[in-house]
């Protein structure tokens, strides 16, 4: 697995990606306005995007996790573990859907702890923070 800095002609996979695992995927705009506000990283395995982590900072200057999406085919290989050791070191936050648990634990197994909850339509989020 190759971990780099985001370029744009990274953006096709990123999206792809972005469509098979978010119900409201975020698009190409999208991306490209982030690009800009944010550092985005991506993992490769045999030239192909298996991951991507978009890395922002929220309202204190914490670095907080605005998006982190691995390949179904390539989920339990290191692929999220290895963007988060490369990239998220260190004190960072995280928003997560209540409902997705598998990603909770995710977080939880790198030493992320759940702060607080709101709702919102109905749809439970969970801040986590380490």
């Amino acid at each position: 697995m190759k971990f780099s800095e985001f370029r744009h002609r990274d953006l096709g996979g990123i999206v792809s990606i972005e469509k098979r695992l978010f119900p409201e995927p975020f698009g190409r705009l999208v991306f490209l306005f982030l690009s800009s506000l944010c550092n985005i990283y991506v993992c490769k395995e045999s030239g192909v995007i298996a991951g991507y982590l978009v890395l922002g900072y929220d309202a204190s200057y914490t670095p907080h996790i605005y998006r982190l999406g691995v390949l179904p085919s390539m989920q339990g290989r290191g692929v999220g573990s290895g963007l988060l050791a490369r990239f998220a070191r260190g004190p960072c936050t995280v928003a997560v859907k209540e409902k997705n648990t598998v990603a909770i634990e995710f977080y939880k197994r790198h030493g992320f702890k759940k702060t607080y909850g709101i709702k919102k339509d109905k749809k439970g989020i969970f801040f986590m923070a380490r």
